[in-house]
């Protein structure tokens, strides 16, 4: 089901206090602690950890359910699936990964749990993001994908001691519209998305470095994948609303270092999206870095056999150390 424009528009980024406010008008619901599984990866998850383990910022609409269809819908309890490395191979990193979807779904085989696992196999705690999704009922709307991620760099750091990693080298990697939200989390960890729960939120949300591999970048109608475009602020949005959630309009020089893949002929999202955000990041003086392959389409994650294939590995070698 998708939220009508009132909840969505009346809930811009510009307004985040607003989503506080409603945050305290309806009040939560206590969860279940019992999180719905997603598809089972091919390797050990560690822990599932729910982002809010007493109550969402919200009630949760009624009869939501978590399933699978093309991807996971129904988030009702968004959560980390994390991922550890092998005894021995612990860089003492950890990073938050958020799979795309259009904001429609979570794909999370490819870009989720593929991923943690290439993570992993590097010695990094891999930390995948089932976040609740814009069209589902929420009265937040648009802005608690945006939640659910500054809570998760938060959970992550609040775990570093029990993982044995380092609080202050916590990256995100995003995935199309999930390199959306990480790009939203990269310059909106200092805005105000919901009222702070418990100590948790006394931690720090903005991570240490982003990548964002094809990512939705612009709300513009020539820039947009169509799905994260209409889930975000509809079909006919304001000058307000497109900047609101346009990425590269928040770019500042607190924005974390970033690095950037794409390929020319993505028939999906467009490069110019990438391109953009890497101007932006420039004229900031922000250390970034833009990949556009010749070949590999959207979606190509981990399984590309066209030029694309080549992100990861100059992705771990571009990853700040320190």
């Amino acid at each position: 089901m998708r939220i009508g424009r009132r909840g969505i528009f009346g809930l811009g980024l510009a307004a985040f206090s607003g989503g506080a406010a409603m945050a305290r008008q309806n009040p939560p619901a206590t969860q279940n602690p019992t999180a719905p599984l997603s598809p089972t990866p091919s390797g050990p998850v560690g822990e599932r950890i729910p982002l809010w383990p007493f109550r969402l910022p919200e009630r949760a609409p009624a009869n939501l359910v978590e399933r699978v269809d093309g991807g996971v819908i129904g988030v009702a309890q968004p959560r980390l699936e994390v991922f550890r490395p092998l005894p021995g191979m612990d860089q003492k990193r950890a990073m938050l990964v958020i799979p795309g979807g259009g904001y429609q779904r979570l794909v999370l085989d490819n870009e989720g749990y593929g991923m943690a696992r290439y993570l992993t196999g590097h010695g990094i705690t891999a930390c995948v993001l089932v976040h609740r999704l814009p069209g589902e009922g929420w009265a937040q709307g648009a802005n608690v994908p945006l939640q659910d991620a500054q809570r998760a760099m938060k959970v992550i750091r609040s775990q570093a001691v029990h993982w044995g990693v380092d609080a202050t080298h916590v990256g995100v990697i995003g995935f199309s519209a999930g390199g959306h939200l990480a790009g939203m989390l990269s310059t909106h960890f200092h805005a105000s998305t919901y009222t702070a729960m418990d100590g948790i939120d006394a931690l720090s949300s903005r991570p240490a470095y982003a990548g964002l591999i094809y990512p939705v970048v612009g709300m513009e109608a020539e820039l947009n994948h169509g799905a994260t475009r209409q889930m975000l602020v509809g079909d006919a949005p304001t000058p307000e609303q497109v900047r609101a959630f346009s990425v590269d309009k928040h770019v500042t020089a607190e924005t974390p270092t970033t690095f950037i893949a794409c390929a020319a002929d993505d028939p999906i999202v467009p490069e110019e999206n990438s391109r953009r955000l890497f101007r932006a990041l420039q004229a900031a003086k922000v250390r970034s870095e833009l990949h556009v392959f010749e070949s590999g389409g959207h979606g190509f994650g981990l399984v590309s056999k066209a030029t694309a294939s080549a992100w990861p590995d100059l992705f771990m070698r571009w990853r700040p150390e320190a």
